[in-house]
């Protein structure tokens, strides 16, 4: 929302199960729920699934060569991953942002919204990754991936009553956070 009130066309990439069920019935009834009011402040939503991975990356690729801002939630869902240390276990993540900053040369900015009390939000935009010069495909994006595990940690710990992917980090220690 504040991306958008501030004059970005923002283009965000999503599941068919993005929402609250990734059941056929959450798909169909459930889900339209939130991605009706999340497509009031999008310019496009491309959804894998809806077109073949290939064509939806290249059209991400195209909207960052227009100057929109591209949103791709951090995730495991993806043909690759890599594993970041993680709250004293490992978070999987997908490497398709990381492979598209690679392709398109655009930068991958973190995000963070922190629910300050309610009704009030406070949105981080953190700097830009940084890709290490002359590595090899596969070890940038594991950089990239362990550089947005680190950021994502320093939040997760200052505000753990939000951080809602405790189910996601594999071999965790209950008491790092």
């Amino acid at each position: 929302m504040a991306l958008h009130g501030a004059g970005y066309e923002l283009v965000q990439l999503a599941r068919p199960e993005h929402g609250y069920s990734p059941t056929r019935f959450g798909v169909r009834v459930l889900n339209p729920v939130r991605t009706r009011a999340e497509d009031r402040h999008l310019a496009e939503r491309v959804v894998i699934g809806q077109m073949p991975l290939q064509e939806a990356m290249r059209t991400l690729g195209l909207r960052l060569a227009a100057n929109k801002v591209v949103l791709i939630a951090v995730g495991a869902q993806g043909r690759r991953t890599c594993r970041a240390s993680f709250l004293g276990g490992e978070l999987r993540v997908a490497t398709g942002a990381p492979n598209l900053m690679l392709r398109t040369g655009a930068p991958v900015l973190p995000v963070f919204t922190i629910r300050e009390e309610p009704g009030r939000f406070r949105m981080v935009i953190e700097p830009p990754l940084e890709a290490r010069a002359h590595a090899e495909r596969e070890q940038v994006a594991q950089d990239l991936v362990a550089a947005v595990a680190a950021r994502t940690e320093h939040h997760a710990r200052r505000w753990p009553d939000q951080f809602h992917w405790r189910d996601y980090v594999t071999g965790r220690d209950p008491s790092a956070v």
